[in-house]
C-alpha cells in the first residue's frame, strides 16, 4: 500500500516476544513495535499493516507505527488467514485448551465476529476459500467448512480417509454450495 512505500518492514523474534521494525532504505529504524511473542501472521488490509502474535492482533499505521487498535486473546492463537476483512485463526476455549474453536476477527475495526467450536485437532492450516474458511481435523479425521462471514457451519464435517496428513487447498464455490444444501 501507499503509506509503506519506501519502507523495509522486519520481524525480529527473542525468546518470549518480538518487534517489528520499519526501516528507511538507509537502514534507519523509522518506527519499532514490540510484540509480547515472536510474530505468527502479518499482512496489509487497506491502508493498515496487521500483526498477530500467539496472544493479540494489533493494527498498526505503517507510516508513523502508531497502533490504532489492539485485540486480545484469552487463549493462544495459530493458524491465521485473512478472508476479506476477517482474520482467521484457530483457538483453544477459555479454560479447556484442548477445546478448539475457529474465530474471525474484523481486522478493520479489531472485534470479535464469531467463534465457533468444533471436534477434532486441527491439523491443517485455516484455508479461506471465498466465503467460506475450511480445515482438517484428525481424531476424527474431518474436513470443516464454515461461512467465513457468520461462522455457520457449511458441512457436516465430511469425513476423509484415513492415512497422510490432509491440507485443503481449493473449495470451489459449487462445492461450498452442495455442502450447504446437505
Amino acid at each position: 500500500p501507499e503509506g509503506a512505500r519506501g519502507l523495509l518492514l522486519m520481524h525480529y523474534a527473542m525468546p518470549g516476544r518480538g518487534a517489528v521494525k520499519a526501516l528507511s532504505p538507509e537502514g534507519r529504524v523509522l518506527w519499532q513495535v514490540p510484540l509480547r511473542a515472536p510474530l505468527r501472521y502479518s499482512t496489509f488490509l487497506e491502508e493498515g499493516l496487521i500483526l498477530a502474535d500467539e496472544g493479540s492482533v494489533q493494527r498498526i499505521d505503517p507510516r508513523t507505527g502508531q497502533v490504532e487498535w489492539t485485540w486480545e486473546s484469552k487463549t493462544r492463537m495459530r493458524s491465521f488467514g485473512l478472508s476479506g476483512p476477517y482474520l482467521l485463526f484457530f483457538s483453544g476455549t477459555p479454560g479447556a485448551e484442548v477445546d478448539q474453536r475457529v474465530s474471525a476477527l474484523d481486522a478493520l475495526r479489531g472485534a470479535e465476529v464469531w467463534t465457533q467450536p468444533f471436534e477434532g485437532i486441527p491439523s491443517s492450516r485455516v484455508f479461506p476459500a471465498g466465503d467460506a474458511v475450511a480445515f482438517i481435523t484428525v481424531t476424527p479425521n474431518r474436513v470443516r467448512v464454515f461461512d467465513v462471514e457468520t461462522g455457520r457451519p457449511l458441512s457436516d464435517a465430511v469425513p476423509y480417509s484415513l492415512g497422510l496428513t490432509a491440507q485443503v487447498v481449493h473449495v470451489s464455490t459449487d462445492c461450498r454450495s452442495h455442502m450447504a444444501d446437505r
